[in-house]
């Protein structure tokens, strides 16, 4: 419904052709056939997200049914009506708010008697039953069965086989419920078995007089480590006072260390104030010399007119006082004597603060030594009282096991009686199961043999080149020729052709085994992807199509026969659509948005 006004398509004929090019919305109505039953995954197209209501009417058998879904979101719901015996409509959830609630995909496998079975975290639900009757356009070319998981996979065919039904699910079930029973049980006697061996007990053992012995060694262990404990108080006490005397003797000691770091210091300054001195002393001296001798040669000078240079003979402009070399000594030697005696005087002081610093490091190991070997003489007595502690604390928790033990005697001859009562039904349960596991592992062996066989003549019918088809009877993962599904190509025809044998190949098998509950219909989105037009594909296309349409009429058997809808490009030859009806699509015909309108907006039937 779109704009208040129910449009409306049918697909009559048991063999229904969508052609048209591409983007003509051909896949359109392959995505959204199941979308009015409560499908959650696919590709829903604007045109039908666009629709406030979509309608499909179908039949199970010879009952006729309408499944209406409406508003999407959350709160989205598909209404059932039995439109062959009509009454009461059935409402139910796209996505109900709790698991026990029944879902519109549940409804559907219940009308296709699918039962709802699990295998860990894989839940049966028409997302996973549809991959065994379609072929979505991008998955059909690359994936196997539209993607499932292996474990997807494996649930999904073991229950439309029939290899896994409620019958087994059951045995399952009850066969686990008495193992736990039963192992619980058996744990409980166990523990408290062992709890006995570990206590060293003997299985005729008076519990109650053992427990008067444990609470005996306790006390006696209690009042041994409370004496204990007072003897090792007076030697912490003790030692208290060896720590605190070492730790005095450690500060004096730095203290010390400190004092002659500081001396030494001094020294080095007084040291290089007297080589300042030294020094000066000696320029001085060096700058010193006699005016009446030549200062380059040391021979006497003649003698020099008044104001002129002894030495030169050159006029001096004004007159040049000559340096009191004598004083300029003189006090160059006082300053050496000066640091020389400041030097003296702080290396005694060194000396005399290095023994002190000597002293207090001799009083220092004095004090060490008698810490270390009073702490030597705790020891004993601490690992004494750490040992009476264990020992208690052991005791301890001896006495609360026996006290348990007490309380479990008391159970122990009647958990027994249950356990052998547990047993047998195991035994019986398990009986049972394997039985059916038996019985259902031959039918798996032979099931899966012939639909190998069903496969290979439904794929060699499109590529003769093929000669062996392997199924693997734990997750049915198929081999081609010796190569698993993934090898065969990396993409196209090959790939399309072995999915597409696979579902006819279900839809044969299910003509053969009435119990298998694989749905008669085939929806096949793009079966010639992969495939040109022309050359050898041309013929590979054409068997492709023989093989599809093939299926909606096994042998003149309308009762055996499937529904097979399906999508091309190109428009069938006219031979064809004598026996298939052919919806041709355009952009000015599109399967949805130009849908011809219900008389009087009825709503369709």
């Amino acid at each position: 419904m779109r704009a208040d006004a129910w449009r409306r398509r049918g697909i009559g004929r048991q063999a229904t052709v969508l052609s048209g090019a591409s983007a003509a919305g051909k896949s359109t109505p392959m995505e959204a056939l199941l979308y009015a039953l409560g499908l959650l995954s696919g590709t829903i197209m604007p045109e039908v997200k666009a629709c406030g209501s979509v309608r499909l009417v179908f039949r199970v058998g010879r009952i006729r049914w309408s499944a209406t879904r409406g508003s999407a979101g959350r709160s989205a719901t598909v209404v059932f009506e039995n439109l062959t015996t009509p009454g009461a409509p059935f409402t139910r959830l796209v996505k109900p708010g709790k698991a026990s609630e029944e879902s519109a995909s549940d409804f559907t496998l219940g009308l296709l008697g699918i039962p709802v079975l699990k295998s860990g975290e894989v839940k049966m639900n028409l997302d996973l039953v549809r991959s065994v009757f379609t072929a979505r356009q991008e998955y059909i070319a690359t994936r196997f069965l539209n993607g499932l998981s292996a474990k997807e996979r494996t649930l999904t065919l073991d229950v439309l086989l029939r290899l896994r039904d409620e019958e087994l699910d059951d045995l399952e079930s009850a066969f686990h419920r008495v193992e736990r029973e039963y192992s619980e049980i058996r744990s409980t006697i166990n523990r408290y078995v062992k709890a006995r061996q570990n206590a060293g007990l003997d299985a005729d053992i008076d519990v109650r007089r053992e427990q008067d012995r444990k609470r005996r060694e306790h006390a006696d262990v209690a009042a041994e480590r409370e004496a204990v404990q007072q003897i090792l108080s007076d030697m912490e006490t003790d030692q208290g006072r060896f720590d605190r005397e070492e730790e005095q003797a450690y500060g004096a000691y730095q203290q010390a260390r400190r004092d002659l770091d500081a001396t030494h210091e001094r020294c080095q300054q007084a040291a290089q104030e007297l080589g300042v001195a030294q020094g000066y002393l000696k320029a001085v001296l060096q700058q010193f010399h006699d005016d009446g001798h030549c200062p380059r040669c040391s021979l006497a000078l003649p003698a020099r007119q008044p104001g002129h240079c002894a030495v030169c003979d050159q006029l001096h402009q004004q007159a040049v006082q000559a340096p009191q070399w004598d004083e300029l000594v003189a006090v160059a030697r006082e300053s050496v004597e000066a640091a020389e005696k400041k030097t003296a005087a702080h290396s005694r002081q060194a000396e005399q603060i290095a023994a002190v610093a000597h002293k207090a490091w001799l009083v220092l190991e004095d004090a060490r030594a008698k810490a270390v070997a009073h702490r030597a003489r705790t020891a004993p007595e601490r690992s004494r009282v750490r040992a009476l502690e264990k020992r208690a604390d052991k005791l301890s928790g001896e006495l609360e096991q026996l006290e348990k033990r007490l309380k479990e005697q008391a159970v122990l001859t009647s958990l027994r009686n249950e356990m052998e009562e547990r047993r047998r039904a195991m035994q019986d349960a398990q009986h049972e199961r394997d039985a059916a596991r038996k019985k259902r592992q031959r039918r798996r062996t032979d099931l899966l043999g012939r639909l190998a066989r069903l496969v290979l003549a439904r794929l060699q019918a499109i590529l003769p080149h093929v000669n062996e088809v392997e199924i693997d009877p734990d997750d049915y993962s198929l081999t081609i020729d010796g190569k698993p599904f993934s090898d065969i190509s990396v993409a196209g025809g090959p790939k399309t052709a072995v999915n597409v044998a696979f579902l006819l190949a279900l839809q044969d098998l299910a003509r053969e085994e009435t119990d298998v509950l694989i749905p008669p219909l085939l929806v096949i989105d793009a079966p010639l992807t992969g495939f040109s037009s022309q050359g050898l594909d041309e013929e590979t296309s054409r068997r492709m199509l023989d093989q599809l349409l093939s299926a909606a009429d096994p042998h003149g058997d309308e009762e055996a026969a499937s529904q097979v809808i399906t999508a091309v490009n190109d428009p069938l030859p006219r031979q064809r659509t004598a026996t298939v009806e052919q919806i041709m699509l355009s952009t000015d015909n599109r399967f949805f948005d130009h849908a011809p309108l219900c008389p009087q907006s009825a709503a369709p039937a």
